[in-house]
């Protein structure tokens, strides 16, 4: 059976307390089960890069400015592509 992909979305991971969170469950997730994907709309950040490093499938950069129309049609297809099945939104200021 095909593991789930299952779909981490973060303006940034800047060091917080969600973020770094996030720094552990993503390594621990049982891979045989679910595939994660951290999906940061601007830049990894310090625990982005962490997880990258430590070779986590981070993708960064959807967004090109706060108000672009572009960024959802890019999560769409990188969803689309991925075939993410679940979606967390987190910590996702308006």
């Amino acid at each position: 059976m095909e593991p789930i992909t299952v779909l981490f979305l973060e303006t940034e991971m800047r060091i917080g307390g969600t973020e770094t969170v996030l720094t552990q469950l993503i390594p621990r997730i049982d891979r045989r089960r679910f595939r994660p994907i951290l999906v940061c709309l601007y830049e990894p950040g310090v625990l982005g890069q962490r997880l990258i490093d430590a070779g986590a499938d981070v993708r960064h950069g959807l967004a090109r400015g706060r108000w672009s129309l572009l960024t959802g049609w890019r999560l769409w297809r990188l969803m689309r592509r991925e075939r993410v099945r679940v979606l967390f939104m987190v910590n996702q200021p308006l």
